[in-house]
């Protein structure tokens, strides 16, 4: 023997290993990743220390080597062992965070007459962390090999494998050695050549129940021995070539066994405490390639079987007594199950090697299906978590996936990021940790750690509301002494697009995870920061922030940055105004902005414009009124909060009435995030168009002085365009009532009404609306008069004012042709 001093040993272990220090930010990251040389293949790992320690065993030309790392992959010891120490290791198992038992053989002397023949005996050695050799034990003849150990609580050691008896067979084999060493008894099973399982009942004696299995032809047995060794029972399978594969030993001190026989097929066999069989069930029918070595039990003693045939997967879930709850058949084999032990749920994985998918099966406690998830990788390991998760890993692709208790993806990644990769084994500790095998000594190690999620909240149109984080904590470190290590993480916000004061309040602390010591939730994992969220009325868009995770203590950072995204609230776009247009003169102006949803008014923040576009509807206005060229469009640039279209009225020689143009805002369009709508599908806009002025002028038409009794014009009202004079059509859709008075003073010059003359269309002197209509001529007779003595007379006629019939602007008079003058002259007889 050998020890290695400290130094030496760590020189030696570094050279032949390689370190990747790369690390992924996702549940589960790799802590380390290391690969021993190429000549040196890991044999035997040893992963369930509650501290995170491993301890794996290789060997170094024909000597093992067993190397303790800690829980970030640091070697704190590496024991290298002479043949006659230990030659052989075939079990590894943690016996606390400070010590490791060994299970195997050794090299015990070289045949006398055969020098090249060695003899090997079973030996146990339990070694410290620092690779002393604290106890070490040796039992059986030669030929004897272990496969399985425990120590119990007085020091005493039951060990397990096959040996030679007494008439030189082959057969399995369980021991007992002393806390000072000795051997107390060896027994062998009368049936069966191996036994690699069995369960010490430790209380009032050390009662021993161990399958001892066969190799197929001299069949397999159980037995249960009394703390001296003694039988208490031995019972003998009927079916010579039944294979065990798996024991259990229930709460009640009965035997649960699975495995296959050529007549028993693949079944599962319960016995007694006394021994006798309680049944024997096929589950499997026989066929060449049938298997069945997967067993798990719940604490309410319900069992979930499963195993293959030479196509089909075999599951099933029974009652204590037997009854099937639940059996079920599907293309390809069974990966590995497990049972949830709070609510005796239970997850199957399956795998089809002709289609290359697979599926997680969900079990209720009853045996329903409560999801059949597809899978595309062999997940050879499955364990439920603290809150009733799933994980799976897989040896075959380096890969580990976790779905919810509802059967949602919650992460799925490779060793390697993104590479499948091949690996030997892949096991998940019940510390949590998963820990992949590959060749040439790798070994990588994925652990649980601290994590915070991305969050999303609304910002709030009134007032503060609160992002809600959430800093999970997937699992603990544990103390020497198995109790769990608290964890602590200081955390603080960090800007970005958000800005603190305006967007979000800061906040920084740290949190601790204190382990609990009773409750239904054992550890708390997870902690909540609350993060006040400011509103404004600004219409910003999206925008972010981080909260930062740092300095951890005693445990890993996953996932240390999660992004808050302040969800803009909704913006709605309304009509601020109109402003009526003029022909001549103004245009017609839509003025649209941006509110809350309460009302108040918001300032366009996004760095972008807004863009609300629209289509005339039906409106009294046609093409002669108003340029329709342009698509009517609103621009609410930056730091506004409304934006403005124009209709350009066109000028014409049209007198109309107040007409409107009709505009439906209909699109709206954002570079940024926001959300914009109008309070229904669309937002109508109506703009008044009102005609320029327009005036009426009167003139005198003339006469040849001749008089008769003919009606014939004698003045003429027009309608004119105010600003130039220009002659207008009536097209107002209404008569312009023209209210004229004729001058009847008695002046010797003055024609006298009824006797010089007479109107005859006074009383009803209109511009028809018809749309062709631009002037009316008053009509008169012009009477012979002997009295006039030969002097001519004038007939005046005034404009009192005019009405408009329709929603259209008044009509003024012009003030130089408000009134005109007809002369009569004398008669020529």
């Amino acid at each position: 023997m050998k020890i290695m001093k400290p130094a030496f040993y760590f020189a030696a272990f570094i050279l032949l290993i390689t370190i990747s220090t790369s690390a992924y930010a996702q549940y589960m990251p790799v802590v380390y990743d290391k690969n021993f040389n190429s000549s040196s293949e890991i044999l035997c790992i040893e992963n369930e220390f509650l501290n995170g320690d491993v301890v794996i065993s290789t060997h170094r030309g024909e000597q093992q080597l067993v190397a303790w790392l800690d829980r970030d992959g640091n070697p704190l010891s590496v024991k290298e062992f002479e043949s006659h120490e230990l030659s052989t290791i075939n079990k590894l198992i943690a016996l606390s965070d400070d010590q490791l038992l060994i299970v195997g053989d050794f090299d015990s002397a070289k045949d006398s007459k055969k020098s090249s023949v060695v003899q090997k005996r079973g030996v146990v050695m339990i070694i410290s962390k620092y690779g002393i050799i604290l106890r070490r034990a040796e039992i059986g003849s030669v030929g004897t090999s272990l496969y399985n150990a425990e120590l119990l609580d007085n020091g005493s050691f039951i060990v397990s494998g096959s040996g030679i008896n007494s008439s030189g067979e082959n057969k399995g084999f369980i021991g007992k050695i002393s806390s000072q060493d000795v051997v107390s008894y060896e027994y062998f099973a009368p049936y069966g050549s191996l036994c690699s399982e069995f369960t010490v009942q430790q209380g009032v004696g050390q009662n021993v129940f161990a399958v001892f299995s066969g190799n197929g032809s001299d069949g397999t047995s159980v037995s249960r021995l009394d703390e001296n060794g003694k039988p208490y029972y031995s019972t003998h399978f009927s079916d010579k070539s039944f294979v065990a594969e798996k024991m259990i030993l229930t709460k009640d001190q009965e035997v649960l066994v699975v495995g296959q026989g050529t007549v028993s097929g693949g079944a599962i066999i319960k016995l007694r405490r006394e021994g006798d069989i309680v049944f024997q069930k096929q589950i499997i029918p026989s066929t060449p390639l049938t298997t069945m070595k997967y067993m798990a039990i719940s604490e309410e003693g319900y069992i979930l079987v499963g195993g293959k045939d030479t196509d089909n997967a075999f599951y099933t879930l029974l009652r204590n007594d037997g009854t099937v709850l639940s059996s079920n058949v599907d293309r390809g084999f069974i990966t590995d199950l497990t049972i949830d032990k709070v609510n005796g749920e239970s997850a199957v994985g399956i795998y089809d090697n002709a289609t290359k998918t697979g599926s997680i099966v969900k079990l209720s406690s009853q045996g329903d299906k409560l999801f059949q998830k597809k899978v595309s990788a062999i997940y050879n390991d499955l364990s439920f978590n603290y809150f009733g998760d799933i994980i799976m890993v897989s040896a075959k692709s380096g890969r580990i996936s976790q779905l919810s208790s509802f059967g949602d993806l919650l992460f799925d990644r490779y060793v390697k990021e993104y590479t499948p990769e091949i690996f030997k084994q892949a096991h998940i500790s019940t510390n949590g940790n998963v820990i992949f095998v590959g060749n040439s000594g790798r070994l990588a190690k994925l652990a649980h750690g601290i994590f915070v999620s991305d969050v999303k909240v609304i910002k709030p149109i009134n007032g503060k509301t609160n992002a809600i984080f959430t800093v999970n904590l997937s699992g603990f470190s544990y103390m020497s002494d198995g109790s769990p290590i608290p964890v602590s993480v200081n955390y603080n916000t960090i800007e970005g697009s958000a800005k603190q004061g305006r967007n979000f309040n800061p906040v920084n602390g740290t949190i601790s995870f204190i382990p609990s010591s009773d409750g239904t939730e054992r550890y708390l994992h997870k902690f909540v920061v609350e993060v006040p969220i400011m509103s404004n009325d600004m219409l910003e868009g999206d925008r972010v922030f981080s909260l930062d995770l740092l300095d951890v203590k005693n445990s890993y950072l996953i996932r240390a940055k999660s992004n808050a995204t302040i969800i803009d609230q909704p913006a709605i776009v309304k009509l601020n105004s109109t402003t009526p247009g003029y022909e001549g003169g103004g245009n017609i102006n839509y003025e649209l902005g941006i509110y809350k949803t309460n009302g108040v008014t918001l300032t366009n923040d996004t760095g972008a414009d807004i863009v609300v576009d629209g289509t005339y509807s039906r409106s009294s206005a046609d093409q002669f009124d108003f340029q329709k060229g342009r698509i009517p469009r609103v621009v609410i640039s930056a730091n506004n909060h409304n934006g403005n279209f124009e209709v350009i009225p066109i000028e014409d020689t049209r007198y109309e009435s107040t007409k409107n143009v009709v505009i439906e805002f209909d699109r709206i369009y954002s570079m940024s995030d926001t959300k914009i709508s109008f309070i229904d599908d669309e937002l109508i806009a109506i703009g008044e168009l009102h005609d320029q002025p327009a005036m009426v002028s009167i003139e005198s038409l003339g006469n040849s002085g001749k008089t008769s009794n003919v009606v014939s014009a004698l003045f003429k009202v027009s309608l004119l365009r105010a600003k130039d004079g220009v002659l207008l059509t009536n097209n107002s859709g209404g008569d312009l009532i023209i209210n004229l008075s004729a001058n009847t003073s008695n002046t010797a010059n003055n024609a006298v009404m009824g006797k010089d003359y007479i109107f005859t269309n006074l009383h009803n002197a209109r511009i028809w609306g018809d749309g062709t209509s631009s002037a009316v001529n008053i009509e008169g007779v012009i009477m012979q008069n002997e009295t006039n003595n030969g002097n001519s007379k004038n007939v005046s006629l005034d404009i009192e004012g005019v009405k408009v019939t329709t929603a259209a602007i008044p009509v003024s008079v012009d003030p130089k042709s408000s009134s005109a003058t007809f002369k009569i002259k004398k008669s020529n007889k």
